[in-house]
Order: structure tokens, then sequence, then C-alpha cells
């Protein structure tokens, strides 16, 4: 049988976007988005917000990319995943390199 999609309610994603927030690292804040994919399944809008969000102070493109290619496979509608996600990145090689992390080359 087919896992149901659960897909994140708006009180819990806003939670999470403020746990996110309050994270004191680049590196937990990784943890804790992983540990909320295991639970949840995501919209590539909700993706664009966590991935976008200028609160989080990523310290480099690498942890925006990781959390692209960890969120890909618990998207509800990866068929907006190049649209919405890839394109919030500036340049070339980043890019490729999340469409080659999710299996897209």
């Amino acid at each position: 049988m087919a896992e149901a999609k659960e897909i994140i309610s708006d009180r819990e994603f806003r939670e999470l976007v403020s746990t996110l927030c309050n994270s004191i690292s680049e590196k937990s804040r990784l943890i804790r988005l992983k540990s909320a994919l295991g639970n949840f399944w995501f919209t590539c809008d909700q993706a664009k917000e966590l991935i976008g969000n200028k609160h989080f102070a990523w310290n480099s493109s690498e942890g925006p990319v990781h959390a692209a290619v960890a969120m890909y496979p618990r998207l509800v509608d990866p068929e907006g995943f190049e649209e919405k996600i890839v394109s919030l990145f500036k340049f070339d090689d980043i890019k490729d390199e999340i469409r080659s992390g999710v299996g897209l080359t």
C-alpha cells in the first residue's frame, strides 16, 4: 500500500519556520529540517519559502543546496521543483549540483 502523503499543516509549517529561524547554526538548521522531512510532505511553495528564507542567514550556498536536495523526495508536487526551487539559485554550477543531487540529470 502506498504511503499517504500528509502535507504539513500551516500551523506546523509556521512552527518549523520559527524553529529553523531560531537555530544557531546552519548544521543544526539542516538537522532539524531533515528531522521534519521524516514526518511530513511539503509543497514546492513551502520548500521555496524554507530554502529562500532570508532570516535563516545561510552561511554559504551549501545549506540551501543540501536543503533542496533533502526536500525533493518529500515534495507532493515535484514537477514544480525546477521552476520554484532550482530557480532560486543564481549560478548554473549550483543548479546543476542540485539537479544531479536529486537525479534530474
